[in-house]
């Protein structure tokens, strides 16, 4: 590979595509000018590699890295080349995080909006738990959204107490946003940063810009985007906003050439 290179690294959810939804076409093409410059895509998202994939649709090839599960899982060239499996490699972890399911069912059950089904999705890296259900129809994810969402910061604060009663502090396992409705449990130090890391060399790109909504605190993004190894942080409040970044950039390359 040419030293040098650019990296560009993107979220998934709230930044390349509205939640759970498939990236526009729009989206792609800006990406694919990207490509076509010569600098290198990829994905770190906190969702599944399948989920991933779907939201990516005939756009997967341009990304040479996929990071699912925020890193624990990752993609390089379209093979598997690194895993972290919560039962296997963490199993204290793992302990601690079926304690706090277990609250968190007893908590969801109280909620004073409906319900879908599905509220655990125990993955390979992560616990994600949804607030809402996933399969809520989307009616129901736009309610939850424009009328309880709240409720997630409620949740959050409720397992964390829980956790501090059991004398698990905070500092065992993490406890972040997970996408637009629900929240991530995983061992610290498995955010999204851990991919800096899994990257072939840091002496292999000049830049590595990452472009995340989930900002703050409880922000899965957070991580990365204060990463010193991450040069250029790029905060992003939605697609259009990501789309309207990307086309500001790709201009200013043109002029710079």
């Amino acid at each position: 590979m040419v030293l040098g290179k650019k990296l560009f690294l993107f979220d998934v959810d709230n930044t390349l595509a509205h939640s759970g939804e498939k990236i526009s076409d729009c989206m792609l093409e800006e990406l694919q000018q990207l490509k076509e410059k010569g600098y290198e895509l990829g994905i770190v998202g906190g969702g599944t590699h399948s989920k991933i994939l779907d939201q990516l649709g005939d756009g997967a090839y341009l990304f040479r890295h996929i990071f699912s599960e925020c890193g624990c899982v990752y993609y390089r060239d379209g093979s598997l080349h690194q895993s972290k499996d919560l039962r296997s490699d963490h199993p204290r972890a793992r302990a601690v995080i079926d304690t706090l399911i277990k609250k968190a069912l007893g908590i969801l059950a109280e909620t004073p909006y409906p319900l879908g089904g599905h509220m655990i999705d125990v993955r390979t890296g992560i616990v994600y738990i949804s607030c809402v259900g996933m399969t809520a129809t989307k009616a129901e994810r736009r309610c939850f959204l424009e009328h309880h969402l709240s409720y997630r910061e409620y949740l959050m604060e409720r397992l964390r107490a829980f956790l501090l009663e059991k004398n698990r502090e905070e500092k065992e396992i993490e406890i972040r946003k997970g996408g637009s409705v629900g929240i991530a449990l995983f061992p610290r130090g498995w955010d999204k940063s851990q991919i800096i890391a899994m990257l072939p060399s840091l002496e292999t790109y000049q830049e590595i810009w990452y472009f995340g909504d989930s900002t703050g605190p409880d922000g899965n993004d957070e991580s990365l985007l204060r990463h010193p190894g991450v040069t250029h942080p790029r905060v992003v409040q939605n697609p259009e906003d990501t789309f309207s970044q990307i086309n500001s950039i790709l201009t200013q390359k043109a002029i710079d050439e």
